[in-house]
């Protein structure tokens, strides 16, 4: 040790002798590379540590008046949703499937009993599209709006602990084209599936999670939140999500009584295979469904609010992020009406 002490100092004092001959100027210069260099240290380190660190969600599996965890997934009926609900039944939770069609939510649950004949399931039918609304025209649609009190009625029972906000997607016919094209009610129904079903469906089961606490938010969220063209209302949806994910996590420590010790966390996902619309072969920036299911539950614990959850894509996001602004709009541009032109191709096939 004496002698690895003695070394540090030749080193420093050969550095100070170095830098005494030096100009102001080049000093300056040599600091500022310096202090790049440390920061860009910094940067790849904090990245190795967010993807590499171990999740808190056993955190969240706890006993709470004699009963076990629940978690609710919506948009369990397949996809991303699926996925983790297999993961969350996996890691030793009960489970509440969401969706709004009986018959493929009985089959998951069947495969999920099947597997884990230790976990239990429960089903929770609704579509997340039919949102209230507060000055509904359209009469139909007022009287087809969901009762959130009484939809989460029957989960006051349980210990519920975990909540991810899944539902959402992008329905509508064709996915990609410009707002204008799109009928009123499309606009309305994809808005109310990926931003106001998930802010009302919390708004009534915060006061359970809190009761329940410690608990967790997961949202569900896009990187077309990017301001995508011919995604225009999508991914604007998808930005309120991740905005109010921010927002309710910073509530969980307001004092005065305020906050509710909920732990919220944003996901932004990327590019994936195996959901609805989309079913080609996974690649690496491309995963499977199952895959990008357990990238989120693993960034659980990750001490940020937003993330995104598997790493190729956070660095596809970094790229952008650093791309002159002309040379991202001009590449946003050229992508998105690519993936419109196919869109149209395929559509003319099947006519």
């Amino acid at each position: 040790m004496d002698s690895v002490k003695a070394q540090l100092r030749v080193y420093l004092s050969e550095l100070l002798t170095f830098l005494r001959g030096q100009t102001l100027q080049t000093n300056i210069i040599l600091a500022l590379g310096a202090l790049t260099a440390l920061s860009l240290a910094f940067n790849v380190l904090d990245f190795v540590i967010l993807y590499t660190r171990p999740s808190r969600l056993k955190h969240y599996l706890h006993t709470t008046r004699g009963k076990p965890a629940w978690a609710l997934v919506t948009g369990a009926s397949d996809g991303i949703g699926k996925c983790l609900a297999r993961e969350l039944a996996a890691a030793g939770f009960n489970v509440v499937l969401h969706g709004r069609n009986e018959a493929k939510l009985g089959r998951v649950r069947t495969a999920l009993e099947t597997a884990f004949p230790a976990r239990s399931f429960r089903l929770l039918l609704a579509d997340a599209s039919k949102v209230p609304c507060a000055n509904c025209v359209d009469a139909g649609a007022a009287s087809a709006a969901l009762d959130f009190d009484a939809l989460v009625a029957p989960l006051d029972e349980l210990n519920l602990t975990v909540v991810v906000n899944n539902a959402g997607g992008n329905s509508a016919d064709p996915v990609y084209d410009v707002l204008q094209n799109y009928p009123r009610r499309t606009v309305l129904e994809m808005v109310g599936l990926n931003a106001l079903f998930p802010t009302l469906l919390l708004h009534a089961l915060l006061p359970q999670l809190g009761r329940d606490s410690p608990a967790l938010v997961i949202g569900v969220g896009s990187l077309s939140d990017n301001g995508l063209p011919l995604l225009s209302f999508y991914g604007a949806a998808k930005r309120f999500l991740v905005g109010l994910s921010e927002a309710l996590g910073r509530e969980a420590f307001v004092g005065g009584g305020g906050g509710t010790g909920v732990e919220v966390l944003a996901v932004r996902v990327g590019a994936v295979t195996g959901v609805s619309g989309r079913d080609v072969t996974p690649s690496f920036f491309e995963p499977d469904a199952a895959f990008m299911a357990r990238a989120i539950l693993d960034r659980v614990g990750c001490g940020r609010p937003v993330v995104v959850p598997y790493w190729a894509h956070a660095l596809q996001q970094a790229v952008v992020s650093l791309m002159p602004s002309w040379v991202m709009e001009v590449i946003f541009r050229e992508v998105m009406v690519n993936r419109r032109d196919e869109e149209r191709t395929e559509l003319a096939k099947r006519e």
